[in-house]
Formats: C-alpha cells, sequence, structure tokens
C-alpha cells in the first residue's frame, strides 16, 4: 500500500508546493515530481541524467538522496529517517547530466512532516491497565503493613525480655509469634 503525490516544480518559476506525509510512514510515501522549464514539461533521460532529492530537515539534518528517472518524472519514496523528524522540511530537486556534471536545481518545495499523536517509543495504555493498577496497590499495601507491623514490633521488643516473629505467607498475609529463645 502506498499513496504517491504528483506534483510539479520548475526550474525557473516558484510556486508554493507543499506536501504534508504523517510522521511514521515507513516505505509508503511516493514523491512523483514533474520537472518543467518555465512551465514546459521537461523531458528526462535516465541514461543522461541522474536527479536527487536534496532536503534541509526541520531537525537541522540534511539529505541528499537519489531519485529514480522517467520521462520527465522524477519519483523518490520517502524513507523513513525522513518521516520519522515532525516539521517543515525545505527540499528542491537536483538534476544532474551525467557526461558533464552540469546541475540544474528545481524551484524549492515543502515536504511537511504532520507530527504523530504519540511517539513509536512512548508506552501505550491498553486493557491492563486496571490489572497493573490493582498489583501496584496491592504491593503498596503489603510494604506498608509489613513497614507497619515492623516498627510494631521493634517497638514491642525494645520493652520486653520476649522475641516476635514476622511472618509474611504466599498470599500476603501477615502472622506474628511470640516466642522465647531457648524454649
Amino acid at each position: 500500500m502506498t499513496v504517491t503525490h504528483e506534483f510539479t516544480v520548475d526550474l525557473k518559476r516558484e510556486k508554493v508546493q507543499i506536501v504534508k506525509v504523517p510522521q511514521y510512514n515507513k516505505d509508503t510515501h511516493i514523491l512523483a515530481i514533474t520537472i518543467s522549464d518555465d512551465g514546459s514539461p521537461l523531458y528526462l533521460s535516465s541514461t543522461d541524467y541522474k536527479a536527487y532529492l536534496k532536503v534541509a530537515g526541520a531537525a537541522g539534518n540534511f539529505y541528499n538522496l537519489s531519485m529514480t528517472i522517467s520521462g520527465g518524472v522524477v519519483t523518490i519514496t520517502l524513507p523513513e529517517s525522513l518521516t520519522a523528524i515532525p516539521g517543515r522540511h525545505n527540499s528542491q530537486v537536483d538534476i544532474v547530466q551525467t557526461s558533464t556534471e552540469a546541475r540544474l536545481c528545481s524551484m524549492p518545495f515543502c515536504i511537511y512532516i504532520l507530527e504523530s499523536v504519540y511517539s513509536d517509543e512512548e508506552v501505550i495504555a491498553s486493557n491492563e491497565y486496571q490489572s497493573l493498577t490493582d498489583l501496584l496497590t496491592t504491593a503498596q499495601d503489603l510494604i506498608n503493613r509489613l513497614n507497619m507491623a515492623r516498627t510494631y514490633y521493634v517497638i514491642a521488643a525494645e520493652n520486653s525480655t520476649k522475641q516476635y516473629r514476622i511472618v509474611c505467607d504466599e498470599d500476603g498475609n501477615l502472622s506474628t509469634s511470640v516466642y522465647t529463645p531457648n524454649a
């Protein structure tokens, strides 16, 4: 499944061109760009020319990506590294004549990566949220009861010659016993 964005960029005429792509899309958005010269479509042969997508990324990163040429249309599938960073990515197509290395640059256009509603690195809430909350509450309750029991029996032990034992069974139930050493 792919989405193709078809538009024209000119070598002389500037036109505001914005391509919007959702963040984190991977190998699904294709730019199919018709190159024109002063409004007239320009035919490019893949044997005589190379094309590159130059991008000044929103985070200060730069890309120089090889494009495919077919007639007057240059295409590229946007890489994940580009779609991962939300914001405005100023772009242009560079056409290089292979025999002479002469370079023509298109007028700029914008690839705008729309920020996702959440980051791919975020923990996503699920239907297990209540179970996890219940487990955390049970664990905290057990810790509180153990701390209270320990405090109580330490105080009692300081005021007695008897020794106290606190036992926690596998279900989290506390029991205490008093014992006399060597008895």
